[in-house]
């Protein structure tokens, strides 16, 4: 018979806390591992405990991750066939990128490019490639005349002014590790549309150096390094451009930068972190703004223009075999 339970018998105490120890204790454990010492009666129970440290250089990946701005980039990137250069030692606190392995691109804006009125849109095909200028030949996508590229960007969405480029594979694998990069160039391409192949973007200059015209109302600024292509794409203008002024559809936003006079009031006013729209073109050289008046203005003054629909963002993110005694973890492509 079942032994009987009588509501006043004493009971054997119940350390709840033990028991929950216990089973955290055996969770995963596997019966080979060590255990913990049982009191008598009781079932010993397996502890987890981690493999200590096997000793020497262990072999892992260590990350840099870089944020690549345009208005950063060196002077020798050549923009009219669509490269870019930027030295990584100066983004990188003066270290260059050592053993990498891979890199992995974020999704970024890249500027719009138009063709002139009734002719097919410049991203017909929808994707933009880009290549790593910088590593070796030996590795990336190669193409026909012995071109290559290293990632392709599907076109997620089109503005006005931009269009959001989404890679299709975000990370590039290197068959060998690039012992040192300096320097993150890159170049940008659509599919060609004089037969197979690759055909370089042209990118607009992301600033411009400009003079303030002394007495003009609405305020008026000649370009001196250049002309207006950065900030319309000529092909879009009317035949009759420059002969008469021509206002683009939508206004072109910019931050104006380094103008400095007497006139504080004037000073807040154009230099306005917020931006201004240019709302005119005059011609080929020269712009106008109607939310400011250069009635006052008594001197050309010089200054520098940003413009924001050209400006590129790259986030990329740069893995390296690393060496050492306290990293554990095993470089693996994920």
């Amino acid at each position: 018979m079942p032994p009987t339970w009588e509501p006043n018998m004493p009971r054997d105490p119940i350390d709840l806390h033990e028991i929950q120890k216990k089973e955290l204790y055996s969770q995963g454990a596997q019966p080979s591992m060590p255990v913990i010492d049982a009191q008598p009666g009781e079932t010993q129970q397996p502890v987890y405990q981690p493999p200590p440290p096997s000793g020497g250089n262990n072999i892992g990946l260590d990350d840099t991750y870089i944020h690549f701005d345009s208005l950063a980039k060196n002077s020798s990137s050549n923009l009219s066939s669509g490269e870019i250069d930027w030295s990584i030692s100066v983004l990188n606190r003066g270290l260059p990128i050592n053993n990498c392995t891979q890199i992995t691109i974020s999704p970024f804006y890249f500027p719009l490019i138009e063709n002139a009125p009734g002719a097919p849109e410049f991203y017909f095909y929808r994707q933009v490639y880009m290549r790593l200028v910088s590593v070796p030949s030996t590795q990336g996508v190669m193409v026909v005349n012995n071109d290559q590229y290293h990632f392709t960007f599907d076109i997620e969405s089109v503005s006005s002014i931009a269009v959001k480029l989404r890679p299709a594979q975000p990370t590039f694998f290197f068959r060998q590790p690039i012992n040192s990069l300096s320097q993150f160039e890159v170049q940008f391409f659509v599919p060609s549309t004089a037969g197979a192949g690759l055909r370089a973007i042209p990118i607009h200059t992301d600033t411009m150096i400009i003079v303030a015209v002394p007495g003009s109302n609405p305020a008026r600024f000649d370009i001196i390094n250049g002309d207006i292509s950065p900030l319309v794409d000529l092909a879009t203008l009317p035949s009759t451009f420059p002969t008469a002024p021509y206002v683009p559809p939508t206004p072109i936003a910019i931050v104006i930068r380094g103008f400095q006079t007497a006139n504080a009031n004037l000073n807040m006013a154009v230099g306005n972190l917020q931006g201004v729209y240019v709302d005119q073109l005059e011609s080929m050289t020269s712009f106008s703004i109607s939310s400011l008046d250069f009635t006052t203005l008594a001197t050309p003054t010089d200054a520098t223009a940003v413009i924001g629909k050209n400006r590129i963002q790259i986030m990329a993110r740069f893995s390296s075999i690393n060496a050492s005694t306290a990293n554990y973890v095993q470089p693996h492509h994920s």
